[in-house]
């Protein structure tokens, strides 16, 4: 890739990576739920503020409460004087106390002067400060001090303690219904992730067949969507390699037995030739013929077996195709299978048709060679050498049907139809010639049938070429 290259995002309906967009659904919805779950918590925070308030109003207010609290403080106060020694000119021992409630200011009077005030930073109790006519107004609370008697007058301010409580527990309400509201909406993204990562978690162990749920029209179902596409990318892609590999181990399969077929053949002439079983110069010449066509028939299987694995393409070299006589043809095909048949000691019975000359065939040769093969081979593999087989060439109307028939050995009946018929089968279907076979008991018979084209008077073959 060069420098300059820059991967770009397919548009939309079009097939390919979708860039996610800046402001996409799941931010306008996350902003949303954001917006809900923070007027929840308002609402929330506002309603139990309310109730504190109305709590604190009914419980912690009034005459009653205060005068409680005030007679509580002033108990605390003489525990503290009594227990500590204090003196009522005693600043920093009564600093001390205050600084303990927390929630109450002091002022102590003695002999009608003030003597002590919390909201004073400094020690007063020498400065001669008059009490004033507050202690006529305001309830006092006689402390016994070790130096005297002292009135005691307390300011208390426990609702702002009260109040502040209830704010906080306001707030806390608040935030809780806010975090509890946002997790709620939030569930139904995180759930759909959870599935996602489940279903993702198949596909990486190999369920491939297993469908990505798409939900929705957002960036997460854009993901899924993308991940399902390339989940039947991925399913296609090795499909196609195991339907490729299929069908190059049964090419090399059928292949082998296609050679293994005329090499055999070879075999047998060779023996026969080489231990002197022929009976005249013509049977010799015959079986010369014989091995070199079975020679070359190798050759052209091994051709086509090394072209097939240094082509590019996928399948089987393409059908080298010319017209041919039907006659010649037939006649050519079955006379080489009926003599490999006697050759190792069948007796064959063939009962040809006369054919027209006109009538010609578009074929590819060699393949129908290969077929014809396999099906020999079959027959000397699984027929029984001491019945005939019958091979029978008839015409009805337009079409040319050839029939091969023969008993199956009683040591072969076991053994079904192999991969020399399917191939069989399949070279003639190649060529648009109908095959079938059938085995019943332990007779055996194949059918093949062809119908050639109508082709205007003149036209024959000649070496392959329409004349």
């Amino acid at each position: 890739m060069t420098p300059s290259a820059r991967f770009t995002s397919a548009p939309s309906g079009v097939g390919g990576t979708r860039l996610a967009r800046p402001n996409g659904k799941i931010a306008h919805r996350l902003v949303a739920y954001l917006a809900v779950s923070l007027a929840v918590g308002v609402c929330v925070y506002l309603l139990a503020n309310t109730a504190c308030d109305a709590w604190i109003e009914r419980f912690l207010s009034g005459d009653d409460v205060r005068n409680a609290r005030l007679e509580q403080n002033a108990q605390s106060l003489q525990r503290y004087v009594t227990d500590n020694h204090i003196f009522f000119k005693d600043k920093e021992g009564l600093d001390e106390w205050v600084s303990a409630e927390r929630y109450v200011m002091l002022q102590i009077y003695a002999d009608g002067m003030i003597v002590y005030d919390s909201s004073i930073n400094m020690d007063i109790s020498s400065l001669g400060i008059a009490g004033g006519d507050a202690v006529q107004w305001q309830k006092t609370y006689t402390i016994a001090f070790p130096n005297g008697e002292g009135l005691a007058m307390f300011y208390e301010y426990y609702s702002m303690r009260d109040e502040m409580v209830g704010t906080g527990i306001s707030i806390a309400l608040g935030i809780t219904a806010f975090i509890v509201a946002f997790l709620l909406l939030l569930r139904r993204i995180t759930r759909y992730i959870r599935l996602l990562s489940s279903e993702l978690h198949l596909l990486e162990c190999g369920e491939l067949d297993h469908e990505v749920t798409v939900r929705g029209t957002d960036e997460l179902a854009d993901l899924a969507r993308s991940v399902d596409d390339m989940r039947k990318a991925m399913a296609h892609r090795f499909e196609n390699e195991e339907r490729l590999l299929a069908s190059k181990y049964e090419l090399v399969t059928e292949m082998s037995h296609d050679l293994r077929s005329p090499l055999t053949s070879l075999i047998g002439y060779l023996d026969i030739l080489y231990m002197g079983k022929c009976h005249d110069a013509e049977d010799e010449r015959r079986y010369l013929e014989n091995s070199r066509d079975k020679a070359y028939r190798i050759k052209e299987i091994s051709d086509d077996l090394f072209e097939y694995f240094t082509s590019a393409e996928d399948g089987l070299t393409a059908p080298r195709r010319s017209l041919k006589c039907c006659g010649e043809l037939l006649d050519g095909l079955l006379a080489s299978g009926v003599f490999e048949l006697e050759s190792v000691g069948f007796s064959v019975e063939l009962r040809r048709c006369p054919l027209d000359p006109e009538d010609v065939v578009l074929v590819d040769e060699p393949s129908l060679q290969r077929a014809f093969g396999n099906l020999f081979s079959n027959i000397v593999r699984h027929a029984d050498r001491d019945e005939p087989v019958i091979v029978e060439c008839v015409r009805d109307g337009e079409t040319i049907r050839i029939t091969m028939s023969n008993s199956i050995a009683d040591d072969e009946m076991a053994d079904g139809p192999g991969i020399g018929l399917r191939t069989a089968k399949r070279l003639f279907e190649a060529n648009g010639w109908a095959f079938a076979y059938k085995s019943v008991d332990r007779a055996f018979s194949a059918t093949i049938e062809l119908s050639p084209p109508q082709w205007p008077r003149g036209i024959g073959a000649s070496n392959g070429k329409a004349r």
